[in-house]
């Protein structure tokens, strides 16, 4: 391996530690699991994600699995949202 390739994935696991993404349905797809297992610091919950007590006690029993200490925020604020456009900034 390079040098070069070596630093991009120094940088990539650096970025990943600080991370902490949604994710779409109510388990952990497998790109998460992943993700997780190679140092992502932890996921973020929303609503959608959540359906019941069971339901979330085995997403999280799946997400610890794939890492010791994931961070597992929920993001339950209510309201109005606002979020940060990807392309063009915060409007």
């Amino acid at each position: 391996m390079s040098a070069s390739t070596q630093g991009a994935g120094s940088l990539v696991r650096l970025a990943d530690a600080v991370l902490i993404p949604p994710f779409p349905g109510r388990s952990a797809p497998r790109w998460l699991l992943r993700a997780l297992e190679n140092g992502l610091a932890g996921v973020t919950l929303f609503g959608p994600n959540v359906v019941s007590q069971e339901q979330l006690s085995g997403l999280t029993t799946a997400l610890r699995a794939a890492a010791p200490e994931p961070v597992i925020a929920i993001d339950e604020e209510g309201g109005d949202v606002t979020r940060l456009a990807h392309l063009t900034g915060s409007p």
